[in-house]
Formats: C-alpha cells, sequence, structure tokens
C-alpha cells in the first residue's frame, strides 16, 4: 500500500485512537514532541507535564518528603499525598514503608508534631550515573533535604524509578533511599 504524507499523520491518528491514546487538541495540552498523549495530572499536581518523567519524579519524591508533622500523625500521610504521581501497586506496596524512608527518627518526628515544628523540603536531581531511559522507564538519582525550623537539616539520597504505559503519564513506581 502507498501512503502519501497528507494520509501518514490520519493513519498515525487513528493508531492512536485505536490503542486508546486518542487525544483532543483542543482540550489536551500534554501532547509533546515525543506525541505523548498522557492526560494532565489533578491538583494539586496540575503544572506537572505528565509527558516529561523527570519532572514527576521530582515532584513525587518532594510530595514524599513534605512533612507536615503539626497535620499529621506520621509521614506516610505526605505519601499519600503524593498518590496522583505515584503507580497504584507501587503506592500499596510501599505505603505501610514510607514511615520509615526518611532517616527522621520516631522521637524526631514526635518532637516536631508536638512542638508543631514547620519543615521544609527540598528536592534536586542529581548528574549521578543512572541506566538508560526507555519509551516505558526511567532511573534518576535525587538529593532531598528536609529543613525542620531551628534545626539542623536532613539530608539524603534517592534512587526512584518512573514507569509509563504506552498512553499513560509517567509515574513514581520505585523508590529507594541511601542516608
Amino acid at each position: 500500500m502507498k501512503t502519501t504524507a497528507l494520509a501518514a499523520p490520519a493513519m498515525i491518528l487513528a493508531a492512536l485512537t485505536a490503542t486508546g491514546c486518542g487525544a483532543n487538541p483542543a482540550t489536551d495540552h500534554s501532547r509533546t514532541a515525543e506525541g505523548c498523549a498522557a492526560a494532565r495530572f489533578t491538583a494539586p499536581y496540575e503544572q506537572i507535564d505528565p509527558c516529561s518523567a523527570e519532572l514527576v519524579l521530582q515532584a513525587a519524591v518532594a510530595a514524599t518528603f513534605r512533612y507536615r508533622p503539626a497535620d499529621d500523625p506520621d509521614p506516610r500521610a505526605a505519601f499519600a499525598r503524593a498518590r496522583p504521581v505515584v503507580q497504584d501497586r507501587f503506592a500499596e506496596q510501599a505505603d505501610p514503608a514510607a514511615a520509615v524512608w526518611a532517616p527522621i527518627t520516631t522521637s524526631q518526628w514526635q518532637r516536631w508534631r508536638d512542638q508543631q515544628t514547620p519543615v521544609t523540603t527540598t528536592v534536586h536531581i542529581t548528574g549521578d550515573d543512572h541506566p538508560p531511559d526507555t519509551a516505558a522507564t526511567t532511573d534518576r538519582v535525587l538529593a532531598v533535604r528536609i529543613q525542620p525550623a531551628h534545626e539542623p537539616a536532613v539530608a539524603f539520597t534517592v534512587y526512584a524509578n518512573a514507569t509509563r504505559s504506552p498512553c499513560g503519564p509517567w509515574l513514581l513506581s520505585g523508590l529507594g533511599v541511601q542516608s
């Protein structure tokens, strides 16, 4: 079958629609040069590009460690808030471990909670080596710094993995911490 240049884009759109990846350009503003048609995240992650593995990883890791001791019973509450940018299977498996990922003791957390200590968290992607990216998986090394008011900062390294289905957004799907 001979395909003309004008017919090729229609064939691609038909293939994407047939596989569930169809998008309405008038309403889906997340399409990128790679042809990503993932739907935008909901609030509070609506500004994160679901087609950027690095942006998703940075947002997910920041949310996972963005602690609110005055409001939260334990660190798992932060991981629960990150859920929109976390793969479902990973979220279910990792929830129990989320309380002990950061090198913060139970007594530290309780002191912060009792004193309603404000905590700020910063995260950035490092230049460390990582496995090559594929169309469905990306690994990065991130530096995390948790700064409780009037106390020394807690800094550690996170090894994070993001995956996506052919039509879906990038989602945090693995996390390891080295203090």
